[in-house]
């Protein structure tokens, strides 16, 4: 009995040893700099790909978004049957247009003839505001020229071959632009790894598959600095599922500089429910209303 007690006391004690000096011993950060994950001020970013305030994936969203300030977007990126990358996030030509097919079948000049607003609704199919006026897509190039000094988190819709087809396009044009550090990409695991082994530029991105799960795991049981080494630079919880996260997951992962932005906050109610969390910033469909909350809660409380 004297043995045992012995032992589960050896074993408590070098337990209560190995946890000081994992959480001691300072671990890497993910990236040396990520300006998306900046100190002080609540980031905004805006969701050209939601539409629930503003035509998706047109530049007049965009422009929108910049009348009240932004200078931070999230855009998906779909590469067209001869080549060119345009803002889409649904594959579907319908989604956006009259038209019919998939975008990946057509080449630019058939789809740059579309309104990408046509099928934009304020009231739920009720009116379509929008259709007596033209609004093209938006290549990525013509996005990169009209907004040179901002940031894109971009997401890669396609997969295999074509995804990494257009994730090397992506990269290439980044690099042109010299916004590497201003950009996160997300997509499947070959997307992502191909951001990563690209030797040109060296630009962030968010989690492969699984990734994310191992951090938090580790993290749990305050164990996230055995995760020596992290690929990542950002985070993205959408606002669903933010119970399954706790502040210690957050700012573990801030602390090892990558950055947390919750998605989907849209209104007042999630936006107070954000904003004292420990995250980089929030990514939203109604940066009007996110701005404006953001301008009172820094003097007061709503």
């Amino acid at each position: 009995m004297r043995k045992l007690r012995r032992l589960l006391t050896e074993i408590i004690a070098f337990a209560c040893v190995f946890m000081i000096l994992v959480n001691v011993i300072p671990a890497a950060g993910a990236a040396g700099v990520n300006t998306f994950n900046q100190p002080g001020e609540l980031q905004i970013i805006t969701d050209i790909d939601d539409g629930s305030f503003i035509p998706a994936d047109t530049m007049f969203s965009f422009n929108s978004a910049a009348g009240f300030g932004c200078m931070k977007y999230s855009v998906s990126l779909i590469m067209t049957f001869d080549g060119v990358l345009i803002v889409a996030r649904e594959n579907d030509l319908s989604y956006y247009s009259l038209a019919q097919g998939k975008i990946t079948d057509h080449t630019i000049w058939e789809i740059d003839r579309l309104n990408f607003a046509y099928n934009y609704t304020t009231d739920g199919g009720e009116s379509y505001p929008f259709r007596n006026q033209m609004h093209p897509c938006v290549t990525f190039e013509a996005l990169l020229k009209s907004y040179p000094y901002c940031s894109f988190i971009i997401n890669i819709v396609q997969t295999g071959d074509k995804g990494i087809e257009a994730a090397e396009k992506v990269c290439e044009m980044i690099r042109e632009a010299s916004l590497e550090q201003d950009c996160v990409i997300l997509g499947s695991d070959e997307v992502i790894d191909c951001v990563r082994e690209n030797k040109n530029v060296h630009i962030l991105t968010c989690p492969r598959q699984g990734e994310e799960n191992i951090f938090r795991t580790l993290s749990g049981v305050y164990l996230s600095n055995l995760v020596f080494k992290i690929g990542y630079g950002m985070i993205i919880i959408p606002y669903e599922e933010l119970d399954d996260w706790s502040s210690h997951d957050m700012a573990a992962l801030m602390a090892r500089n990558v950055a947390v932005y919750v998605s989907g906050v849209n209104g007042q109610e999630a936006f107070m429910a954000v904003k004292d969390l420990p995250v980089s910033g929030i990514i939203t469909a109604n940066p009007q209303l996110m701005f404006e909350l953001r301008a009172v809660t820094d003097t007061t409380e709503i």
